[in-house]
C-alpha cells in the first residue's frame, strides 16, 4: 500500500535547504513517507514554494492565494478539503478543490467558528463557535449555517437544545455514520455528544459522553474519569472509539461504554489529532507531528517525532526541511 497523503494547515514559520519564510500560511500535500517532498500548493504570495520529489503525486504549481491561519481541516467524498479561515468577512469556511488550479472559496460565513467535521454520506458541514453548534448543507451552502442547539447563556447543561449550555468549544467530531456528532467542551473539562439520529426519540438532545468537570486528568467511566480542557478530538475508523488530546495526554475513549483511558502521555498541548485511512496509525501535532499506532500496546517508536518543531534541522529528505509555530489541522486524502 502506498504511503497516505495529508493536507495539513496553520500559521507556519517554513525554512528549506537554509532559508527560512517567516509567518506563512500554508495547505500543504505531503507523503508519510517523505514529509518534506512536497509542492506547498497555496500560500502568502511570495513565501509560496515550489518544491517537489520526483515521486511526488503532485505538478509543480504557482499560487497567488493568500491565507490566514487555516485550521480544522476536513474533506468531504469528491477530495475537496474545507477549512476555518479568517478573511476580510470574518470567520468563514472555505473550500479548496485538490486538483489544480486548486480553486478555494469561501462557502459560509460563522463568526467565532472553532471547528468544523463533515459528514459524508450525508454532505452536511457540522461547526461549532463557543457555545453553539450549527450545520450547512454542502449541495446548497447558500442557504446558511443553521444553529441547531445550544444559543444558552454559557455555562453547563445538558438536554434538548433550549437547555443544552456550552462553554467554549473546541473541537467536534462526526461518527462514520452521521449520528453522533462528538464535542470538546474545553471550559466545561467535558466530552459530549448530540444526536443526530432523525428516527431517535432524543434525537437533537445533547448528553455527556466522559468528564467529571474537574479541573483534573483521571481514569475512569462517565463522570468518574476527568479531561482538562479536551482540545482535539478523532474518531476510529470503526466509530468504537474517540480519541481525545489536551495539554499533555492522548484519552482513549470507549464508546459504548463511556470508558475513559490514558492512551499516552507526556506530551505537550495536543492542537490536532487525525487517523489514516486504515485506522491502523494517528498522527499527532504537539509542536512536533508523531505517529502513533492505534494499538492498546505501546510499539517501539511508537510516537517519535517525524516532522520537528521549533527549527529542527535534518528531517525530512536531505535535512532539507524544518517547521515551526502551529500546525491546526490534517487530513488525509488518499
Amino acid at each position: 500500500m502506498n504511503s497516505p497523503w495529508f493536507y495539513y494547515g496553520g500559521n507556519l514559520d517554513i525554512g528549506v535547504a537554509g532559508a527560512t519564510y517567516s509567518d506563512a500560511d500554508f495547505i500543504v500535500p505531503a507523503s508519510d513517507a517523505s514529509l518534506f517532498q512536497t509542492t506547498y500548493i497555496t500560500g502568502n504570495g511570495a513565501y509560496v514554494q515550489e518544491r517537489i520529489a520526483a515521486q511526488s503525486k503532485y505538478p509543480i504549481k504557482t499560487s497567488n492565494f493568500k491565507l490566514s491561519s487555516p485550521n480544522r481541516l476536513d474533506r468531504d467524498l469528491s477530495g475537496n478539503i474545507y477549512y476555518i479561515e479568517t478573511d476580510s468577512v470574518g470567520t468563514v469556511v472555505k473550500r479548496m478543490s485538490t486538483v489544480y488550479p486548486y480553486t478555494i472559496t469561501r462557502i459560509g460565513i460563522l463568526p467565532g467558528m472553532t471547528s468544523l467535521s463533515i459528514d459524508q454520506p450525508n454532505n452536511i458541514l457540522y461547526a461549532g463557535d463557543g457555545n453553539n453548534i450549527y450545520k450547512l448543507s454542502l449541495t446548497t451552502p447558500s442557504t446558511g449555517f443553521i444553529r441547531i442547539t445550544g444559543g444558552n447563556a454559557v455555562g453547563y447543561g445538558d438536554g434538548y437544545p433550549s437547555e443544552v449550555k456550552f462553554n467554549n468549544i473546541t473541537d467536534i467530531a462526526i461518527s462514520p455514520d452521521g449520528k453522533t456528532l462528538y464535542i470538546a467542551d474545553y471550559a466545561n473539562h467535558r466530552v459530549r455528544k448530540l444526536n443526530l439520529d432523525a428516527s431517535a426519540v432524543d434525537y437533537l438532545s445533547v448528553s455527556l459522553l466522559v468528564g467529571s468537570g474537574l479541573g483534573a486528568n483521571t481514569a475512569g467511566t462517565y463522570q468518574g474519569a476527568s479531561i482538562l480542557n479536551p482540545y482535539t478530538l478523532e474518531v476510529s475508523q470503526d466509530g468504537q472509539t474517540l480519541f481525545v488530546g489536551n495539554n499533555g495526554n492522548i484519552f482513549r475513549v470507549t464508546i459504548a461504554q463511556n470508558k475513559s483511558t490514558f492512551f499516552r502521555t507526556g506530551y505537550v498541548q495536543v492542537y490536532t489529532i487525525t487517523k489514516d485511512r486504515t485506522g491502523d496509525y494517528l498522527y499527532v501535532y504537539d509542536n512536533q507531528l508523531r505517529k502513533i499506532s492505534t494499538d492498546e500496546v505501546f510499539k517501539g517508536g511508537d510516537g517519535n517525532p517525524i516532522l520537528g518543531g521549533a527549527y529542527v534541522e535534518g528531517i525530512g529528505a536531505g535535512g532539507a526541511g524544518k517547521f515551526a509555530s502551529s500546525i491546526q489541522g490534517m487530513v488525509e486524502v488518499s
